[in-house]
């Protein structure tokens, strides 16, 4: 690509906020008093998770299908406290990108639903400061990373083309979609690397 990015869209979870689905599914397992291989089957083996991410199931229907799929009747509170589990924001990414903001603009599209768009803003009003109106969740958009489509959608959104745009994603088949789409592309594995290549971009 012959021109430069000037703007940088980031993946949450395993970039901005540290990936743990194994916290979550302890949490829950141990608070609905159920074996984690029967909560892994209930909900994480079944497409209860799809259906919240492309938003087939918002907040509401998503806690109502969860208590029916666990046998339970939490409060949303609590449910939204067990998915929300399996993120913990990355302060070194997070102060990058913070940074970032200062001189750029910045955006983030995820995979998560509702429950996580509202879990995190209870939890990380930091997140929410940096990235403002600029925060796509594929239940918003109805569409996942690496769908075409997904990318699609966050450029008519944002108002930019693709050759605008640094991606930073830290799974193979997002950066490979986002680079088909035209995006400048950044495979995350360490904060040191990500600062590399957005200064060799002259991003910093």
């Amino acid at each position: 690509m012959g021109t430069a990015p000037s703007v940088v869209l980031f993946d949450l979870g395993g970039v901005l906020f540290r990936y743990a689905p194994e916290t979550r599914l302890r949490f829950i397992a141990e608070t609905a008093d159920l074996p984690v291989t029967e909560v892994q089957a209930r909900l994480f083996d079944a497409d209860f998770n799809t259906q919240c991410e492309t938003g087939l199931l918002d907040g509401p229907a998503g806690h109502a299908e969860f208590c029916r799929l666990l046998g339970v009747d939490w409060p949303y509170e609590i449910y939204r406290q067990a998915q929300s589990k399996a993120f913990e924001a990355d302060d070194i990414v997070l102060g990058l990108a913070r940074e970032l903001s200062n001189i750029r603009d910045v955006g983030c599209l995820t995979n998560n639903g509702h429950v996580i768009k509202d879990g995190l803003a209870q939890l990380y009003s930091d997140f929410f400061a940096i990235f403002r109106d600029r925060i796509y969740f594929s239940a918003d958009l109805g569409l996942l990373k690496p769908n075409p489509e997904a990318f699609a959608a966050v450029l008519q959104r944002w108002g930019r083309p693709p050759q605008d745009i640094l991606f930073v994603d830290d799974t193979v088949e997002n950066v490979i979609a986002a680079a088909a789409a035209g995006f400048h592309v950044h495979r995350f594995v360490d904060v040191e690397a990500l600062e590399a290549d957005l200064r060799g971009f002259g991003l910093l």
